[in-house]
């Protein structure tokens, strides 16, 4: 029995010391991920959707809000637009949701331009701005205990949220409807998403 337990502590140390180089491996691969989608050149870049995307959601009939500015229009100022709500995403208009659905059709198009395998998982980046550090802040703590991984934008108070996924729409959709919604709770709004292309 004597020599029983130290030869069991040394595969306890050896098994420990296993899962530690997983765990390790793993966060690098997610860093990696994340560095080489923030800083890749073969990122589905689309200057013309963001801007269109930009310009639609800032242009809705209830004056949605407008980031270059910071003129950020709250809740009460929506519903005296008259305007409609989605049941599930509360904090939505449906002629958000609408826009929301029309920018990502064009970019999963452009996707297809190019050739893009669409089952092949890859990192997602999705822009948020803010209109201040508080909000930005309480934005961060729902969204990173729901599992997506968060890096500061280039502006002030703009946020990167990344995920890795396939390209499927129905997915795709409910990831920007969630974080769009949140983002209301918080005066920021959904700038648009972008990805690897991959076509091999």
């Amino acid at each position: 029995m004597k020599k029983a337990l130290p030869l069991l502590a040394l595969l306890g140390g050896a098994a420990a010391l296993v899962v530690y180089k997983i765990k390790k491996d793993e966060q690098k691969k997610i860093v990696d991920l994340d560095e080489g989608l923030l800083y890749d050149d073969t990122l589905l870049e689309n200057e013309e959707l963001n801007e269109k995307s930009n310009d639609n959601l800032n242009n809705c009939v209830h004056d949605s809000v407008g980031i270059e500015d910071n003129n950020v229009v709250d809740i009460e100022d929506k519903s005296a637009c008259n305007v409609s709500y989605d049941e599930v995403f509360t904090h939505l208009t449906k002629s958000e949701m609408t826009l929301l659905k029309e920018d990502t059709d064009a970019r999963i198009v452009s996707l297809n331009e190019k050739h893009d395998i669409h089952e092949k998982e890859r990192p997602i980046q999705h822009h948020l701005k803010f209109s201040n550090e508080i909000q930005m802040n309480e934005f961060k703590n729902i969204i990173i205990n729901h599992g997506y991984v968060i890096t500061r934008g280039v502006q002030e108070f703009e946020l990167i949220v990344l995920h890795i996924a396939p390209i499927d729409n129905v997915k795709i959709m409910a990831n920007i409807y969630y974080l769009a919604d949140v983002a209301a709770m918080y005066n920021g709004i959904y700038k648009g998403w972008e990805t690897r292309v991959i076509t091999e």
